[in-house]
């Protein structure tokens, strides 16, 4: 049976930068929970992420002295946007348009 490329759903739209949601096993109707592409074709494997890797590489590389490190409740989509919104702002997120 031919299959047809269906593209993946915007999660969060910021600054000119999409997040887009991936999907298990290629399947349109299951998306992952954590994982997250900033690559629309998801060709480019790097621009792919698990977002609870993110708030890591936050507090670690990108909080400044004494700012308190970001706790995120990952069950709270409105906290992933706002995580997502914050890498974005000071670029630890890899764009394929950035290459």
């Amino acid at each position: 049976m031919p299959m047809k490329w269906v593209p993946p759903k915007v999660f969060l739209r910021f600054q000119d930068r999409l997040i887009f949601h991936v999907y298990k096993e290629n399947e349109w109707d299951r998306v992952m929970d954590f994982w997250f592409t900033t690559d629309e074709t998801e060709v480019d494997e790097g621009c792919c992420f698990d977002v609870r890797d993110l708030e890591k590489i936050l507090n670690n590389e990108y909080r400044n002295p004494g700012e308190a490190p970001l706790d995120i409740d990952f069950s709270k989509p409105a906290e992933i946007r706002m995580l997502l919104r914050a890498a974005i702002r000071v670029g630890a997120l890899k764009f394929p348009e950035d290459q």
